[in-house]
């Protein structure tokens, strides 16, 4: 017997950005997750009489509005197959529905197309300048890393070493961040340790070239995806010298 639940606005799923942590690979594992999610949803519950919904969403399948907001956001239609929509003598659930879905996707992708041809991308955050201190523990280090722009969205930071006049960098640190709509800071911490196994046991005494790239991944709620932008708006890097063992103590006000 269907699950009737009575409701005043839309049911949502919707896709949470990726927390501080994540790396990139799993973004595709988070899809998988998500469908997994939207799986398990009873077939059968459904939510009626939301009046103050627009147009077509009156009436819905949770399982189906859940995969037809997964579609939309990963831009993926093949997902829409997933979509039922619920019929009912005096709800509108059109909305909600194969066809609504496929066409929901085809528009989100055209937009993703109109704004990679504008070339307004001036929102997006970019690397401002950092700065390499030895930690307050006098152990390890961290990297102060100042951004500026104001389109909240998942950024992938990451530090890199390499000797001076060489092109080879050695990752030392890949994460991918939540950033909000205003400029930010944050600080970085490179253990020493982990240093010491990339670098050498003696890096502290050598002279390094530190780079930092930041580079967006997803924009929040996946309003558009990273890879429809030029490389060159959505990454920034900047580099600075540095010799670890003479490098001042981390200030809380620095």
């Amino acid at each position: 017997m269907a699950k009737h639940i009575i409701q005043w606005r839309v049911w949502s799923l919707a896709l949470a950005v990726v927390s501080s942590g994540t790396s990139a690979d799993q973004f595709i594992e988070h899809k998988q997750q998500r469908i997994k999610q939207c799986s398990a949803v009873d077939n059968s519950a459904y939510s009626t009489g939301l009046l103050f919904n627009p147009r077509g969403y009156a009436t819905m399948f949770h399982r189906s509005e859940c995969f037809q907001e997964l579609a939309i956001e990963e831009r993926d239609p093949s997902l829409c197959k997933e979509v039922k929509e619920r019929k009912s003598w005096f709800f509108d659930g059109s909305g909600i529905s194969e066809t609504s879905c496929r066409h929901l996707v085809a528009k989100a992708v055209e937009q993703d197309k109109q704004l990679a041809a504008s070339k307004d991308f001036g929102l997006i955050h970019r690397l401002q300048s950092i700065a390499v201190f030895r930690n307050g523990n006098g152990r390890d280090f961290d990297v102060l890393v100042k951004t500026a722009g104001s389109l909240s969205g998942s950024y992938e930071l990451a530090v890199l070493f390499s000797r001076p006049n060489e092109n080879d960098y050695i990752e030392v640190f890949s994460r991918i961040f939540s950033y909000g709509d205003t400029s930010m800071s944050k600080k970085v911490w490179l253990e020493r340790g982990t240093l010491m196994k990339k670098l050498g046991t003696s890096f502290a005494e050598s002279e390094w070239i530190v780079k930092v790239t930041f580079q967006l991944r997803k924009t929040q709620y996946n309003r558009f995806y990273y890879d429809t932008i030029p490389t060159e708006f959505r990454s920034s890097r900047v580099e600075t010298s540095v010799r670890p063992a003479e490098l001042p103590l981390w200030q809380p006000s620095a």
